[in-house]
């Protein structure tokens, strides 16, 4: 309900709400009489935005936006603390990937002879061992897995390639993030395999 000595203005207009201006009183009966008006209230000058309207988004900063523009998925309504978490989580699927392709690397990189556990490629939070196996050997892949499983490490996943023309097939295991103890052990186990 408005103040008695406006209800004759609001009475006028029954669509309009009545401004901070109208709702304030006189400035002569104010204990502020003699202050500017800019000066009467905190109300008055606190907020100038409407209440039934939404309060403008603030500007992201630059590398923000640019950091947001990288990643995958749309980041354009996401604060800053959305858009860091977003590149953290990123980052580690780009740095597990880049495992995995450095072993790929370095196994089709060494054609020669077979060489098991002939590379290894670890990360924070998984490993990868490549290993050069001889492809007609039945069981091999079930013994290779073994190794894993006796040393209590968990398998991810298990990717075996095979030139129709070589002797030999490629298998790439990534695991589970163990101790560096621990894939030592693996590597000596899987060069034992014959």
């Amino acid at each position: 309900m408005a103040p008695a000595h406006l209800e004759s203005t609001y009475k006028a207009s029954p669509f309009r709400k009545p401004t901070q201006q109208q709702l304030l009183p006189n400035t002569t009966e104010s204990p502020m009489a003699g202050a500017r008006r800019s000066e009467q209230s905190l109300a008055v000058a606190g907020s100038t935005r409407d209440p039934g309207r939404p309060q403008r988004r603030r500007a992201q900063f630059p590398l923000y936006a640019e950091l947001a523009a990288l990643l995958p998925g749309d980041l354009s309504r996401a604060n800053q603390v959305e858009i860091l978490d977003a590149a953290v989580a990123h980052l580690k699927v780009l740095s597990g990937t880049a495992a995995v392709l450095e072993a790929y690397r370095a196994l089709q990189r060494d054609a020669g002879p077979v060489r098991p556990a002939a590379v290894e490629v670890a990360s924070r939070e998984a490993v990868c061992i490549a290993v050069r196996a001889a492809a007609a050997r039945p069981g091999a892949l079930t013994r290779l897995l073994e190794v894993f499983d006796r040393r209590g490490v968990e398998v991810l996943g298990v990717t075996v390639t095979r030139d129709g023309r070589a002797a030999t097939a490629d298998v790439m295991v990534t695991a589970a993030a163990a101790a560096p103890e621990v894939v030592e052990l693996i590597k000596a186990e899987i060069a034992g395999i014959k």
